[in-house]
């Protein structure tokens, strides 16, 4: 049985995901699943660029937006990948307003904590 550290898979604690709910997944989609676990982790290093890139300075204000914007989608779709919100047979349903709404609280959070951390992520 796979385990979340096999080919790098540790990150879906950070999914909220129980080792159950791993193990569930790993069965239940053994081709599929891994690769939307790879897909989450390009995600990341393109967020990782993208903070680099605002950190630099070199990017004009127009720029700073799309990639303020990058900050916030790239996490959110990493994150329904490592959920398997997108794996056969699972309902693709748009989000709620109050689901919305909370999401945008929750990357406020997130981007505001980056620019405390000073992009050292």
């Amino acid at each position: 049985m796979a385990s979340p550290q096999d080919d790098g898979f540790q990150d879906h604690d950070a999914a909220g995901l129980t080792e159950e709910d791993f193990q569930h997944l790993m069965k239940a989609e053994p081709e599929k699943y891994p690769e939307h676990l790879q897909i989450a982790r390009s995600l990341d290093q393109w967020a990782k660029t993208v903070k680099k890139q605002q950190a630099s300075g070199e990017v004009n204000s127009l720029d700073q937006q799309r990639l303020q914007s990058l900050l916030v989608a790239l996490p959110e779709v990493a994150t329904a990948l490592r959920q398997g919100h997108f794996l056969p047979g699972k309902q693709h349903r748009a989000p709620t307003e109050a689901e919305l709404e909370d999401a945008e609280r929750a990357a406020d959070a997130k981007l505001k904590a980056a620019y405390e951390e000073g992009y050292n992520g």
